[in-house]
């Protein structure tokens, strides 16, 4: 079968933009800060504004997913992005 994929969670953000209201802004969290604003382009979300683009790479609890050195700690990672988050 010749049957596409698409399992970048940005293909979500149209419908998160479409079920808020005008004013309210969508916080994206970006492991690669510096390439996000190409990968919403690439799925079609040409305008930015309504995003707070919010780069993660340098936490210290995702260096595990990055560097894959010592076992990822998903609690503490958790906590981390949810104060980001709340701070957002």
């Amino acid at each position: 079968m010749n049957i596409p994929v698409f399992t970048s969670s940005l293909l979500q953000v149209p419908l998160i933009k479409n079920s808020l209201a005008p004013n309210k802004k969508i916080a994206v969290f970006a492991a690669n800060g510096v390439n996000i604003q190409h990968a919403l382009a690439a799925a079609g979300n040409n305008n930015t504004d309504r995003y707070v683009l919010v780069d993660v790479n340098q936490l210290e609890e995702l260096a595990p997913i990055r560097y894959g050195k010592k076992p990822l700690d998903n609690e503490a990672l958790e906590g981390v992005l949810a104060n980001l988050a709340k701070e957002t």
